[in-house]
């Protein structure tokens, strides 16, 4: 199996050289669809910021500095050798996402969206047109090398686990894929005890077989994310269900 990682940054960075103005959007729109308007052609930028301020310019410039594109490529290309499919060929791409001053950007359901991948297998040929494998960078968040290399081998880990195992449906399934990905990466999560651990688990054994959105985010993410979108809260802290995933990927292996 191979994965391309396709370059994306420096498409990027020219859309905020330009002014924010109509002329701006109307240049990103050109690089996102295909000629027609018909599909995506770059469908990582769907989640890019097309007025995104100075603070996402800084961001792509210190990826363009460091070499993230060839950083990713070889991660990638190493990751997903692990991998035996003959003829499977997929496209990636690194995409700066604006959670910290775009207005239309929530963290948590952009974050659940690129967890809930589709199985590329089960597509049509116009839905794997648009298929990528998305490598996010948030604009939140600090940007150094080991950040880097972490997103290209999540993004390509979980594209792996989902042609083995199929999309996942529900929470206890999406828990299973996340834990199963992130295992040995533990200390990207909080620090709970086992015993939290534990009634975490019992509390969240109950809804593995939920499929709704509001159920789902606040079961992984916490009160504080679900309650950002206006769900109710479950009584549930920061990261609960992804700490239980990967404490219970970690149990079985």
């Amino acid at each position: 199996m191979e994965i391309h990682l396709i370059p994306l940054l420096e498409i990027q960075r020219n859309l905020q050289g330009m002014r924010r103005d109509k002329a701006r959007f109307k240049s990103y729109l050109g690089s996102l669809l295909t000629p027609d308007g018909n599909n995506c052609a770059l469908a990582p930028l769907v989640l890019f910021n097309p007025m995104g301020r100075e603070h996402v310019t800084a961001v792509l410039d210190q990826l363009i500095e460091m070499g993230a594109e060839s950083i990713l490529a070889k991660v990638v290309k190493d990751t997903a050798g692990s991998i035996q499919r003959e003829g499977a060929q997929f496209r990636a791409g690194c995409v700066v996402i604006d959670d910290l001053k775009g207005g239309w950007t929530n963290r948590w359901a952009t974050d659940l969206y690129l967890r809930q991948i589709p199985d590329p297998t089960m597509l049509n040929s116009k839905q794997l047109d648009r298929f990528w494998v998305t490598i996010p960078i948030w604009s939140s968040e600090p940007t150094h090398v080991e950040s880097v290399r972490f997103a290209g081998i999540v993004a390509t880990r979980r594209l792996l686990h989902v042609l083995k195992h199929g999309a996942a449906k529900n929470l206890g399934e999406l828990m299973g894929q996340e834990g199963s990905i992130h295992l040995g990466m533990e200390g990207i999560f909080p620090k709970y005890s086992q015993a939290d651990l534990l009634l975490y688990r019992e509390f969240l054994q109950p809804l593995a077989q939920s499929e709704d959105m509001p159920t789902i985010l606040s079961c992984l993410y916490g009160d504080t994310a679900g309650e950002s979108l206006g769900f109710a809260p479950m009584g549930l802290p920061p990261m609960a269900g992804l700490s239980v995933a990967v404490w219970q990927a970690g149990l079985g292996s």
